[in-house]
């Protein structure tokens, strides 16, 4: 395959890295570093190459043409992120059972990017209908017809991993059409300015008004706004659903029957997005609650979703 084949996949991903790793950033709490290696065609030796790399995460698309992608990673960088994203301590041990979930919804934030930016230049929407990790030491089957993205991925100040991502080679034919159509709209408008461009207007120095340095900083007085906002909490002692029959039935006396046991915590909402759990105590003669648990990062994305 041709070397601007693989310059105009690099021009994709380095789009799409920056907001990655920020994405990345956010849910794990940890700095966090990618830089592409290198791409190159599938060969011979690629199996031999990603076998260490026991935790694949598989996306496969809603869109028809779509082929899955997957990505692969040691179980070092697995343990590293997943941890950090349950809002314990980094460790690169990989907990199966704890971790997978977590992991998930990590690969969900990685492929985020890439769909939106794929939207875009399909001009519909593209979806992943499914995302599958699994920690195996066994080896999943790779298209011949595919092409490898490595990266090195940096956790923290120094902690480096590699990282792969294999995508089938019809990708190409998306991202080069893309390409075409961006040449084609550039020259358009050269060609345009060209033929309507007229006398050149006469130019002048702006005049500004000159500001105070002496007011706060505007990151401090944006945030100091923010501070008086007012924000609705709502707590959910729980939930159920009852056929319109059964509530016509409803009336003075009745009871319903939540979903939650007695003792169980109740949920804690801000701006209708669960931020905590609690236990319900009487403050003088009011109800309170009390705060008992701060959701996961991994909860918080759910509720975004």
């Amino acid at each position: 395959m041709a070397q601007e084949t693989y310059d105009t996949l690099r021009e994709f991903e380095e789009k799409i890295i920056d907001i990655t790793c920020d994405n990345l950033e956010i849910i794990t709490g940890q700095q966090i570093q990618i830089v592409i290696d290198h791409i190159e065609a599938y060969s011979e030796s690629i199996p031999e190459l990603l076998m260490p790399n026991d935790i694949r995460g598989t996306i496969e698309f809603s869109n028809d043409g779509y082929v899955p992608w997957t990505l692969y990673l040691p179980s070092e960088l697995g343990g590293v992120l997943a941890s950090t994203m349950l809002g314990e301590e980094p460790s690169m041990e990989f907990n199966t059972d704890e971790q997978i979930e977590p992991l998930q919804e990590l690969f969900a934030q990685i492929m985020s990017p890439y769909l939106s930016e794929l939207s875009s230049i399909e001009g519909e929407q593209v979806d992943a209908s499914e995302i599958n990790v699994v920690h195996s030491e066994e080896l999943s089957e790779i298209l011949k017809e595919s092409i490898i993205v490595s990266y090195q991925v940096t956790v923290g100040p120094d902690q480096q991993f590699q990282m792969y991502k294999i995508v089938p080679d019809g990708i190409m034919a998306v991202l080069e059409r893309d390409s075409g159509a961006d040449q084609a709209a550039d020259m358009e408008s050269g060609t345009s300015g060209a033929m309507d461009a007229g006398p050149e207007p006469e130019m002048s120095d702006a005049q500004f008004q000159q500001f105070s340095s002496s007011g706060s900083n505007g990151n401090g007085a944006n945030l100091d706004m923010l501070m008086d906002l007012e924000m609705p909490i709502t707590i959910e002692l729980g939930r159920t659903k009852l056929t319109i029959k059964n509530i016509l039935k409803l009336g003075q006396g009745s009871i319903i029957e939540l979903d939650k046991l007695s003792g169980d915590p109740v949920d804690v909402y801000i701006n209708d997005r669960k931020f905590a759990e609690g236990e319900v105590v009487v403050v003088d003669e009011n109800f309170g609650v009390r705060i008992t648990e701060i959701v996961s990062p991994v909860e918080k994305i759910k509720s975004l979703q």
